[in-house]
């Protein structure tokens, strides 16, 4: 479990500090396991996914669904927080794979107000997501 910090920080520097440790917990994992997370394709990979968020949702239900409770109730490296680091882990590796094999894409920061999201979005749920992806091919692609 981490250790409590000294002073408080910003949930954004949280987030940061996370992918961080998962950026390094990965390349370890890389070293004994590979690729193998994506052995059985796009199916496998979903159903990795769904295996651990069906652990997730498990250890929860005992707690009428409350993660945080569930979290409290077994603070320890073994308990629900270890599938939760798992499936953020498998869900970066995800995003990753697809960035690789669409030549990658970028990002922007949305501009619209986050009340707007969703309103004049055609079919897109995320409202207008598509005018902030940018797709870009390496040459010979």
């Amino acid at each position: 479990m981490v250790g409590k910090k000294s002073k408080k920080v910003s949930i954004l520097e949280e987030v940061k500090e996370l992918g961080q440790y998962d950026a390094e917990a990965l390349s370890h994992a890389q070293e004994s396991y590979g690729d193998s997370w994506k052995k059985r394709g796009g199916v496998g990979a979903f159903m990795m996914l769904a295996r651990k968020w069906d652990r997730i949702e498990n250890q929860t239900k005992k707690h009428n669904y409350d993660i945080f409770e569930a979290i409290m109730s077994d603070p320890s490296n073994e308990g629900i927080i270890d599938d939760i680091w798992d499936l953020r882990r498998y869900l970066f590796l995800v995003e990753a794979e697809i960035r690789r094999e669409l030549g990658g894409f970028t990002l922007e920061a949305p501009q619209e107000p986050a009340e707007a999201k969703g309103k004049g979005s055609g079919n897109y749920p995320l409202g207008s997501l598509p005018n902030r992806i940018s797709f870009r091919r390496e040459e010979g692609s």
